[in-house]
């Protein structure tokens, strides 16, 4: 038998005469998908945080209509702790999600279990967000500098709201049967 690329496949008989081999089972795509979208908002993450880290370290250069609100929410006496709060959960969080794209890739059920821990998260620290705002007003309250004003709503919608498209979508594909059966 040569091994020609161009060759059809053999088949092998089978017990009911039709001479057609079963198809192998594929797992399905959205863990692939899952997997590869989790380390590219991962890396994503990173950069960000990254960045976010350098700017707090130097506010000097960063984008000028950027520095008087990091300023005023970094120096603020609810908003800085809560900003390096959620720095280092972030941290965390970005590498446990680039953990869970690996193991997807790979097939493995904690990569399932890991996208769903980056899932609830994503979706309740928004909510945390929402909470602090109304428990504190005093964090409302961050005053206008230079006569910028401090649009809440595009905040909200930006840091809240928006990403959190992702972690819904990936709860709802990465939870269905036939992925949690793919998974070993």
């Amino acid at each position: 038998m040569s091994e020609n690329p161009f060759q059809a496949p053999q088949v092998t008989p089978t017990q009911d005469g039709e001479g057609v081999a079963p198809l192998a089972k594929k797992g399905p795509v959205s863990i692939i998908v899952f997997g590869v979208l989790n380390i590219v908002f991962a890396i994503i993450d990173i950069c960000v945080l990254a960045g976010t880290i350098v700017l707090l370290a130097d506010v000097e250069i960063a984008v000028p209509w950027i520095v008087p609100v990091i300023e005023r929410i970094y120096q603020h006496s609810v908003g800085g702790p809560l900003l390096m709060i959620n720095i280092g959960l972030g941290s965390l969080v970005s590498i446990l999600l680039l953990v869970a794209g690996i193991l997807l890739l790979m097939n493995r059920r904690m990569g399932r279990t890991f996208s769903n821990a980056y899932g609830i998260y994503t979706i309740l620290r928004p909510a945390c967000v929402v909470v602090a705002f109304v428990l504190w007003p005093q964090f409302r309250e961050i005053p206008d500098q230079d006569g910028m004003p401090f649009d809440m709503i595009s905040v909200v919608w930006f840091s809240m709201i928006y990403p959190m498209i992702y972690p819904v979508l990936l709860l709802i594909f990465i939870n269905r049967p036939r992925v949690k059966a793919a998974l070993h």
